[in-house]
This record gives C-alpha cells, structure tokens and sequence, in this order.
C-alpha cells in the first residue's frame, strides 16, 4: 500500500538525496540503555522513590524542556552574566531534551565527523549532557568534559562511573587553567 504525504511544495522534492539526508537528520535513534541510564539518574539526582519518572513521562520531559527552559528564563529575567551563569547552573529542564537531542541524525553525523578528524584528548565546552563525551570515551579517547549545571556535571559523574568510561568532569572555568587538548569541542552552545 502506498503512503500519500500532502505537499504544497514540490521544489522540496526535487532532490531526493536532500530530502533523505534530512530525513535522517531529523530522525532520532532512540537509545534506550542510554534513556534507561538517564531516568535512573534524575529519579536519584531528585530522590524520587516514591513517584519515580517513567519513560513516558522522561519523553515528555525531552518535548517540553525548552518551553520550560524558556518560562524560567522569562520568569527569572537574567539581565547580567552573573544571573545568566546562575540560571544555566540550576535549569533542569533541558536535561532530557539534551539527551534526545544527541540522539538526532545531525548530532551522530557531527560525533562521527568529529571522531574521525581528532585523535587526541578531547575538551567537551559547555558539554550539556555530554552525548559527545560519551561517544568519544566508550572509544577510549581521553575526554574532559566541562558544564556549569550542576545537574549535568552529577550526571557525567554517575554516568562515567557507571559505565567505566574515565571521563574528566570540571565545572569550575578555573579548573581549565593551564590545561592543554589536542581538541576543543563547544558545539551547540
């Protein structure tokens, strides 16, 4: 049976290699040990025994984190960089959608991309939830990775020793101080 797909727009499908790239860019490949991973954490990080999260609702999280993220903003109103620092170390919100977002066509091609051009020890800048990180030390790269949530920085932790994967977590900027890598990745940020 054939699958009918309304368009007003045909130039869109003049060039089917674009429309499967983007199909698979925008695809998320769900990695459910990964997921599994990160609702065990929140649910510790937040002591959560009684009314622990499930996958659904840590899939709903992953949809609604950035209006969330974004009413905090508002309602926080972040005008100088002390403030903003202040704000991207407490917001929980993006936490899921961070961890759902590495798992996009996209973010695997640039992890891939990136994987393959740098050899050396890596600096995951302003990691997030550290999809990178992690694809780079279940390599065996040397990985330090750097945030300044709180949260993020407590997951890396847990999920590096977890996992055995030897990550380096910093979230002090000082901590970077005569520091030297071979690669510096600050990618969407």
């Amino acid at each position: 049976m054939r699958t009918y797909r309304k368009t007003s727009d045909f130039r869109r499908l003049d060039n089917i290699k674009s429309y499967y790239e983007n199909v698979y860019f925008e695809t998320v490949f769900l990695d459910e040990i990964l997921l599994s991973d990160a609702i065990e954490f929140y649910n510790q990080f937040f002591k959560y025994d009684e009314y622990a999260i499930t996958r659904e609702d840590a899939l709903k999280y992953a949809e609604l984190g950035p209006r969330l993220n974004a009413d905090l903003w508002k309602s926080m109103m972040p005008m100088d960089e002390d403030k903003m620092n202040l704000f991207y170390s407490i917001t929980p919100f993006y936490f899921f959608h961070d961890i759902m977002r590495f798992m996009d066509g996209i973010h695997l091609e640039r992890a891939f991309e990136f994987f393959e051009n740098n050899k050396g020890s890596l600096l995951d800048f302003a990691g997030g939830t550290g999809g990178y990180s992690i694809f780079f030390a279940s390599r065996d790269r040397d990985v330090t990775f750097f945030d300044s949530n709180f949260m993020q920085c407590n997951w890396m932790l847990w999920l590096s020793k977890k996992r055995n994967l030897g990550i380096k977590v910093l979230n002090n900027i000082d901590d970077l101080k005569d520091k030297k890598f071979d690669f510096v990745l600050a990618s969407d940020i």
